[in-house]
């Protein structure tokens, strides 16, 4: 009985961090990006299908823990990454972007998200330097989105 309490004041706690912001909603904020917890977080076990399914066959309980990888809306993850609960991971389309460099109009960057450079941009500046996927990635997404348009304004 007791846990069952802890419990729900552990998911009363979460519901409030997530819905308790009244920050204006832009585009951005809708692109799912990957996450890992920091903690265990009770009752999210349907963000992670695998952790779901074990809870569907009873295998473990209402929750995600360290070992799940989540995909969540970006304005979810930040809630969550400024509270420490979890790690935002950059999207695995931003590993290929040194090739930028090389012709910042060859790579198809729109199929992989319609904000490409404006999450990046925002990832650069939520995460520390040692978790960018690319050394000097903000440098080289500005360079790349500049081209880009300098080559569609011709």
């Amino acid at each position: 009985m007791s846990d069952e309490i802890v419990l729900n004041q552990k998911l009363e706690e979460l519901k409030n961090l997530i819905y308790l912001d009244d920050s204006v909603f832009k585009h951005l904020d809708f692109v799912k990006v990957p996450c890992i917890p920091l903690c265990v977080l009770p009752g999210l076990s349907f963000l992670c299908a695998r952790a779901f399914e074990e809870y569907k066959n009873g295998y473990r309980t209402d929750e995600i823990n360290e070992n799940d990888e989540i995909m969540v809306e970006y304005f979810y993850a930040k809630r969550l990454y400024k509270n420490s609960l979890v790690k935002i991971k950059f999207p695995e389309y931003y590993d290929m972007a040194g090739a930028l460099l090389s012709d910042a109009t060859a790579a198809c960057v729109g199929n992989l998200t319609p904000f490409y450079f404006e999450l990046g941009n925002e990832l650069c500046e939520l995460l520390p330097q040692d978790e960018w996927p690319v050394e000097k990635l903000e440098e080289l997404l500005l360079l790349a989105e500049t081209r880009r348009r300098v080559y569609l304004i011709k």
